[in-house]
């Protein structure tokens, strides 16, 4: 702490009990840099806790280490918010870890309103989102990583990278735009889904007596987040499916994933069986 110039050393503390919310800031200027000022910050909330280390220059805050830790997911977060002329970051969210169970339940246990406004983004928040997770525990182990770029922009969100690992399966990765309009939030968007061991997914979801598989499918189409539909554009392998085949999909997906809303759209055994359909209608 030789370069820290303690007279100009500044500690805030607030609470606020009734809320379990506690923040800790430490200023201080460092000799090594007269314009700028250093940070040590600490925000607790019952089982949330983020603490970091950052600097303060230009109206530009620098995170340069941080730690985000709470039941459902731990790691750090690093980059810059600029605060003017106009409000902007970016930012690199890096997981550890993230429990797809705690977060599916904390979901599950939101209002219907809550839950229809959970892609609802304010349209001053701007900029740029780089987001990793190591490990995702989940019941069926479906996805083993996750890697992705997310642009926030006037209240709409733009995915210009979504990677999915999905181990032995093969990987997925999507393309797309979120937006928001009055009473509704549609994701428009382009997948690709790779399969490299098809024994694997054979057995994965159930499918028996079947030979082979085509091993990349593409799919193009609009999901509906307020309401939880899905409208698919295309889906296509070898060969572009036929507007029969994918309206026919469309409804199938729809009622095995759709119908319950989140709870149905996140299990792995209503996946499982429309897949088993799915396969058995092109056997």
């Amino acid at each position: 702490m030789d370069d820290v110039d303690t007279d100009l050393t500044t500690d805030l503390i607030f609470k606020m009990r009734d809320f379990g919310l506690l923040i800790k800031v430490n200023l201080f200027k460092s000799n090594k840099d007269k314009d700028s000022i250093e940070g040590n910050i600490l925000v607790k909330k019952d089982k949330n806790r983020f603490t970091a280390v950052t600097n303060y220059k230009n109206n530009q805050i620098k995170i340069i280490k941080s730690n985000v830790n709470n039941p459902i997911l731990d790691g750090n977060l690093e980059g810059k918010i600029i605060l003017l002329p106009y409000f902007n970051f970016d930012l690199a969210l890096n997981l550890n870890s993230i429990s797809f169970s705690r977060l599916l339940t904390y979901i599950l246990g939101m209002s219907e309103v809550s839950k229809n406004n959970l892609f609802k983004i304010n349209e001053k928040i701007n900029g740029k989102l780089l987001f990793s997770a190591d490990k995702i525990y989940s019941k069926n182990d479906l996805i083993n990583f996750i890697e992705s770029r997310i642009v926030f922009s006037n209240g709409h969100i733009k995915l210009e990278q979504l990677l999915l690992d999905l181990g032995k399966l093969g990987a997925a990765d999507i393309v797309g735009n979120i937006s928001n309009e009055k009473n509704l939030t549609k994701l428009k968007f382009e997948k690709n889904i790779f399969i490299d061991d098809q024994k694997y997914f054979f057995r994965k979801f159930g499918v028996y007596n079947k030979k082979n598989t085509s091993s990349n499918l593409f799919v193009s189409g609009n999901l509906d987040l307020t309401n939880l539909r899905l409208s698919l554009y295309e889906i296509s392998s070898e060969n572009k499916f036929t507007n029969e085949d994918v309206n026919y999909i469309e409804k199938e997906f729809n009622n095995f994933l759709l119908d319950g809303g989140y709870e149905t759209f996140f299990n792995f055994l209503n996946l499982k069986e429309f897949v088993k359909l799915m396969m058995d209608e092109t056997s």
